[in-house]
């Protein structure tokens, strides 16, 4: 039914009623809005456990907390990692002042350090790694630890006067998502565990994975930067500066 523009459209028989409905129906939204399970991600540093040594070397680690609101799911985290480091070409020229340095390039940096206990995994500055999360809020693999091994010539530390100087920053951001799997991101996003990856025994891709076709929660993002500098005349200063924000 339809009405000219200069009729008189009819009004509620009681419009007290209509209000009350419209209440209750606003009500009814909040109580199913209040009612509905919470998610939140957050984290926090554990502390400086392994402690931190010559040229860059560190470890920090980060705890998970998730709220699921009883649901169980997945952390997705991309990482970024930055290097800006020089080393020195000729550190035993005995004039100190005749000593020069040069980039020492992200590529450069495996074979420089060539460390069989400890790789840098220079060749991966960008990632994305997960974690599997239980319903009751168990992260499989908390923490999250972060690391980086000393920057010096075949990861001797009695060359690490003179070696390298520069800084090394690690950010990511991570959300939780309900209702997914370890299994949906290896199936449909292309994660996978690989052995010679910064992401260790995580589920890892290279790729952005896109979106994951559910609701993601998200946490604070994080950076952790290690700055050093060799060119000291002892090697107790050449120990690594830490800061995790």
């Amino acid at each position: 039914m339809s009405w000219s523009s200069d009729a008189e459209i009819p009004q509620p028989s009681n419009p007290g009623l209509v209000r009350r409905a419209s209440k209750r129906l606003r009500e009814v939204a909040d109580e199913k809005k209040a009612a509905a399970p919470a998610c939140r991600l957050s984290w926090n540093y554990v502390g400086r456990e392994a402690g931190w040594n010559l040229c860059g070397h560190f470890t920090s680690k980060r705890r998970w907390l998730v709220e699921t609101g009883g649901r169980s799911g997945v952390i997705v985290q991309h990482i970024t990692r930055t290097f800006n480091i020089r080393k020195c070409d000729n550190p035993n020229e005995l004039v100190i002042a005749n000593r020069t340095w040069s980039a020492l390039l992200a590529g450069q940096i495996d074979g420089y350090c060539n460390n069989p206990d400890y790789r840098t995994y220079d060749d991966c500055l960008t990632y994305w790694e997960a974690w599997e999360v239980a319903a009751g809020g168990n992260v499989r693999g908390n923490p999250d630890e972060l690391s980086l091994c000393s920057i010096i010539p075949d990861g001797d530390e009695s060359r690490a006067l003179y070696s390298t100087q520069g800084s090394y920053s690690v950010s990511g951001t991570a959300s939780f998502y309900p209702g997914i799997s370890l299994e949906d991101l290896a199936r449909d996003h292309g994660f996978s565990q690989q052995s010679d990856h910064p992401a260790g025994v995580l589920y890892s891709t290279n790729t952005d994975p896109g979106d994951l076709g559910v609701t993601g929660y998200a946490g604070d993002p994080f950076t952790v930067t290690s700055t050093w500098d060799s060119a000291k005349n002892n090697a107790a200063d050449c120990e690594s500066d830490v800061a995790e924000s």
